[in-house]
C-alpha cells in the first residue's frame, strides 16, 4: 500500500480502538471531567441510563414497614401528571428511622422520567369500595383527626368521627358523617372547646 493509504488505515484502527460503544440505547449521564486524564485499561468512562428499564428508588419512614410488601400497586406522580407502578422490593434493613423500597414501572410511562428525578410516590396499602369519604385537610391535625365541624343552616355543630383507610387527598369515614353533610375542612383550632359556631 502506498504510505498515505498505510497511514490513513492506521489512524482509522487508532480511530476505532479508542472509540468506546455501549452495548445498549441509552443516555449518557456521567462522563469524566477532567480533560486530558489518562484512561487505563478498566476505568469507568461514562454511565449510561437504559430508558426502558426504569425503577425508582423510594423510601418512607419505618412506621409503615409492616405494610409494604412486594406486589403493591404504587402512582408516581411528576409535574406532568401520574404514571402506574409496582413495588418490586422492599429493603430489610431500616436506617435511621427510614425503610426503602423500589417502585417497577411499565417501560412506556417511564420514557418521561429521567435519572436522579425526584417524583412524589404514592403506595396503595389498602382498598376498599362504595365508603363514604371526606377530603384531608388542617382537620386532621386537630386532636387526632377525630372532631370536625357539621354544617346546619348558619350554624356549625362539633361532631365525632371515626375515619378508616387514608390517602393523600381522600380518608374513609367510618362512623360519624352521613353522605351529604356538610363539612369544615379548613384549620378550626380556634373553636377547639367549641361545640357549636355560628357561620
Amino acid at each position: 500500500l502506498p504510505t498515505h493509504a498505510r497511514g490513513r488505515d492506521g489512524g482509522a484502527r487508532q480511530l476505532e480502538l479508542a472509540t468506546t460503544r455501549s452495548d445498549r440505547d441509552g443516555v449518557v449521564t456521567w462522563v469524566p471531567t477532567e480533560e486530558g486524564a489518562t484512561v487505563r485499561r478498566g476505568d469507568l468512562v461514562a454511565r449510561i441510563a437504559d430508558l426502558s428499564a426504569w425503577r425508582i428508588l423510594a423510601s418512607t419512614s419505618d412506621v409503615h414497614a409492616a405494610e409494604l410488601h412486594s406486589g403493591l400497586p404504587a402512582r408516581i406522580r411528576d409535574s406532568s401528571g401520574e404514571i402506574a407502578g409496582v413495588v418490586g422490593s422492599v429493603d430489610p434493613t431500616i436506617q435511621n428511622g427510614v425503610v426503602k423500597f423500589y417502585i417497577d414501572i411499565n417501560t412506556s410511562d417511564a420514557a418521561r422520567l429521567r435519572n436522579n428525578q425526584r417524583v412524589d410516590v404514592f403506595v396503595v396499602t389498602g382498598h376498599r369500595d362504595n365508603v363514604l369519604k371526606l377530603a384531608t385537610g388542617p382537620w386532621q391535625n386537630e386532636q387526632g383527626g377525630d372532631r370536625v365541624f357539621v354544617v346546619h343552616g348558619d350554624r356549625a355543630s362539633r361532631s365525632m368521627i371515626r375515619t378508616g383507610l387514608g390517602g393523600s387527598e381522600e380518608v374513609e369515614i367510618k362512623q360519624g358523617l352521613s353522605e351529604g353533610d356538610e363539612v369544615i375542612v379548613s384549620d378550626m383550632r380556634e373553636y377547639i372547646d367549641a361545640t357549636e359556631i355560628r357561620l
